[in-house]
């Protein structure tokens, strides 16, 4: 079986608290999969982080799929946060996680 690149997935220690994050921002694995558990489609994701490409949102999940006990735990940790969502995204039984960089409008 060969090994699964995630090109534009890194973990760095000081960024983050180690998480991992979409190469070269502080945009975490955790919220691109929470935003997509919850009804986003990869473009509302894009719209909602216009630093991302397709690319870093397609990494991301399939990141998640392959360490899931990690992003598991991550989503788990940022259940007290808040999540930069429109209104329809947040109503649901999890609170929400914060991403690392608010979305600028």
């Amino acid at each position: 079986m060969s090994k699964v690149d995630f090109g534009n997935i890194e973990k760095v220690l000081d960024r983050c608290g180690g998480r991992a994050v979409v190469a070269e921002t502080r945009i975490r694995v955790s919220v691109i999969v929470w935003c997509h558990r919850h009804g986003m489609t990869v473009d509302e994701i894009l719209r909602q982080y216009p630093r991302l490409r397709a690319a870093d949102v397609y990494d991301s999940l399939a990141y998640a799929a392959d360490h899931v006990d990690e992003i598991e735990a991550d989503l788990a940790a940022d259940e007290n946060g808040f999540l930069h969502l429109p209104s329809r995204y947040t109503k649901s039984a999890f609170t929400g996680c914060a991403p690392s960089t608010p979305v600028r409008r």
